[in-house]
């Protein structure tokens, strides 16, 4: 089996034999953004990121392939989410290729881990030990 696939099957415990909850998901990687009042430039959206975690200082608005902007009032903005300041959300981004972020009312950092689903654990190589 090779390591790519080895390290996306879910751990059924921890070294130490303790369940680890179904909640755990596997990360990739770590993205940083800067925003302002503007939209910031495009963000490109690793193809292997199947979910985002994003957290913010200030609150913001996200948009995914197009900029950022605040909407209008009374507007249905398509593709966009709030971001509450110092809050987490976790977001199916529907295969989006790229993100822009701008802020509501000040500036703040946006950052956004990229992470994957766990693959089938009805394998073989998950249950039993070599």
């Amino acid at each position: 089996m090779a390591t790519a696939e080895l390290r996306s099957l879910y751990p059924l415990s921890s070294p130490d034999g303790q369940a680890i909850p179904y909640e755990v998901i596997r990360p990739i990687g770590l993205i940083r953004q800067d925003f302002t009042d503007t939209p910031s430039a495009a963000v490109t959206i690793p193809a292997a990121a199947e979910l985002l975690s994003l957290f913010a200082n200030a609150t913001c608005v996200v948009t995914f392939n197009a900029a950022s902007a605040v909407p209008a009032n009374g507007v249905h903005q398509l593709d966009s989410i709030l971001l509450a300041a110092n809050t987490y959300m976790n977001v199916d981004h529907n295969a989006a290729a790229t993100l822009s972020v701008i802020g509501v009312s000040e500036s703040g950092t946006l950052f956004i881990t990229t992470v994957e689903k766990w693959k089938d654990i009805r394998k073989t190589a998950q249950y039993t030990r070599p």
